[in-house]
């Protein structure tokens, strides 16, 4: 895999550079719509996702529907912008909601939304998140 050269904005500098740095163990990104939140989330899932065989992240909203509007259309969009090859893109299922790597990495797309039948969401805990 070759080395991606990010066209970010200052913001997505700042986010990437502490995402990297192995110093900080939590960065808040904040920011009205069209910031680059979520292109720099996807982007760093998606670089993890390629340098880590078999790890799982998740993509997640309150509504599985924008979810899927908006984060995985920033997911597509960043595979079109660096032109990233079908075999490290990963294979997106609609159906089960996952995006899935060669090499065994995948990414979960959550619904986030509140259920009556589990109030403290425990339905998250048994994941396996990376």
């Amino acid at each position: 895999m070759s080395t991606l050269k990010f066209k970010a904005n200052p913001k997505q500098k700042i986010a990437f550079k502490a995402l990297f740095d192995n110093i900080h163990t939590d960065i808040g990104y904040g920011g009205g719509a069209g910031g680059g939140k979520s292109y720099v989330g996807v982007s760093w899932v998606w670089m993890m996702c390629n340098k880590y065989p078999g790890v799982r992240y998740a993509f997640c909203r309150q509504e599985l529907k924008r979810l899927k509007q908006t984060t995985l259309n920033s997911f597509f969009k960043f595979i079109a912008d660096y032109e990233i090859p079908e075999d490290q893109a990963g294979k997106y299922n609609a159906q089960d909601g996952v995006i899935k790597f060669a090499n065994g990495s995948e990414i979960l797309l959550i619904d986030l939304s509140y259920q009556p039948s589990d109030p403290l969401y425990t339905r998250l805990g048994s994941l396996e998140l990376t």
